[in-house]
C-alpha cells in the first residue's frame, strides 16, 4: 500500500549584503522560521521589505508519514483561526499542528472548537476527493 505524506511548510528570510543595515530586513530574519501562511514581523509575505531590497525566503518542508491505513483523507481535520492578532496561544497552538487524525484531541485537548469563550475558530476536514460528498 502507498503511504501519504502531510506535513508542515516554514520559511525563513535570507539578508542580503545590500539590506544589513535596514530594520525592515533585519526584523524578518530576526522571526527565523515561521508558518508559510503567517506574514513576517513587518508585515509582509515575502520580498520586497523596501524598494530596494534584494532579500530571498527560503522554504523549509518538515513531512510527516501516515502508515497506509489512514490513506483516506475523510478521516482528517485540520483547527483554523481567524489569522489575526486577537487569536489566542491556545488556538494558535492548535491551528500549527496541522492536519490531524478526526478522532484524536489537539494539544489543547479539544476534539473542536470553541476552546475558549468568544472563540472564533472552526475545523477545516479533509475528505477524499473519490468520495460525492463528506460523511461526517
Amino acid at each position: 500500500m502507498t503511504e501519504i505524506v502531510i506535513g508542515y511548510r516554514y520559511k525563513r528570510w535570507v539578508l542580503a549584503k545590500d539590506c544589513e543595515k535596514d530594520p525592515r530586513c533585519l526584523a524578518n530574519t530576526d522571526a527565523g522560521w515561521i508558518r508559510d501562511h503567517r506574514a513576517f514581523p513587518t508585515g509582509v509575505q515575502q520580498p520586497p521589505a523596501h524598494p530596494d531590497c534584494q532579500c530571498d525566503i527560503e522554504y523549509l518542508f518538515t513531512p510527516r508519514t501516515l502508515p497506509p491505513i489512514y490513506i483516506d483523507f475523510k478521516h482528517l481535520k485540520r483547527w483554523v483561526t481567524k489569522e489575526d492578532r486577537r487569536v489566542c496561544k491556545i488556538c494558535r497552538r492548535n491551528e500549527d499542528e496541522g492536519w490531524i487524525l478526526a478522532s484524536l484531541p489537539f494539544p489543547s485537548g479539544h476534539l473542536w472548537p470553541p476552546a475558549h469563550p468568544n472563540c472564533r475558530c472552526h475545523i477545516m476536514r479533509g475528505w477524499s476527493p473519490s468520495e460525492r460528498k463528506p460523511r461526517w
